[in-house]
């Protein structure tokens, strides 16, 4: 099994920066004290024990004020119980601190399309600043397909179809780039001896080609490849 076919390549070392970018973001290195709040936050927060995950990312935060994420989970919390207000403050802090922060924006983007007033001026002042937020993620990160999907509802929204069919076919474009980091990474795994993860990879990458209308026949090619023993 040699795994050669002709396909567009992504680069490892892409993937370890992207990792090691997303890991800056997450704020300052005051020692162990925040991370360790932080993470046992995230478990409480995938158990959905709001409270107490909101305790412990306030501690993570107070241990060091620089670990923004710490407070964008608190803000993702106020989202989820519909405290809008309590959600936009947050955000508004760590796009006060950094305002290239591009989880703050997309976040603050979503609080301002469905929270607040429903009607009037205020709603499309709300809509606008949302629209704003949303380029920005865009023009920094190309490929923020949430961001791209959020954009494509509120121009639909507002009847600009023309803006909001480019979106949705600029989202569509990254999806392709998916599939082919999916299969990329599956025939790593296939070269690791890992037929089982590689295969799981390429079942993903099918199901993003067949929501995306993105033909598949390199992805069978790769897959008939790896179960031939």
């Amino acid at each position: 099994m040699n795994l050669t076919l002709d396909i567009r390549k992504t680069p490892l070392l892409l993937l370890c920066v992207a990792a090691l970018a997303a890991s800056l973001q997450c704020g300052g290195s005051s020692g162990n004290a925040s991370l360790t709040y932080f993470t046992e936050g995230k478990k409480h927060y995938a158990r959905k024990n709001l409270e107490k995950a909101d305790e412990l990312f306030r501690k993570a935060g107070e241990e060091d004020p620089g670990f923004l994420n710490a407070t964008l989970m608190r803000a993702k919390i106020r989202y989820y119980r519909k405290d809008f207000p309590g959600a936009l403050t947050f955000l508004n802090d760590i796009i006060s601190e950094n305002s290239s922060h591009l989880d703050a924006l997309f976040w603050k983007a979503r609080v301002l399309a469905v929270g607040g007033e429903k009607t009037g001026v205020e709603r499309n002042e709300r809509e606008r600043e949302a629209v704003k937020c949303l380029n920005a993620v865009i023009e920094a990160s190309s490929g923020h397909i949430q961001a791209r999907t959020l954009l494509a509802l509120l121009h639909e929204k507002n009847r600009k179809y023309r803006e909001s069919l480019y979106q949705y076919h600029a989202a569509l474009r990254e999806e392709e780039s998916l599939v082919h980091t999916r299969s990329n990474l599956a025939i790593l795994y296939a070269r690791m001896g890992l037929k089982d993860r590689a295969l799981k990879e390429l079942k993903t990458a099918m199901a993003i080609c067949d929501a995306a209308a993105i033909p598949k026949g390199g992805l069978l090619e790769i897959k008939k490849e790896i179960e031939t023993p």
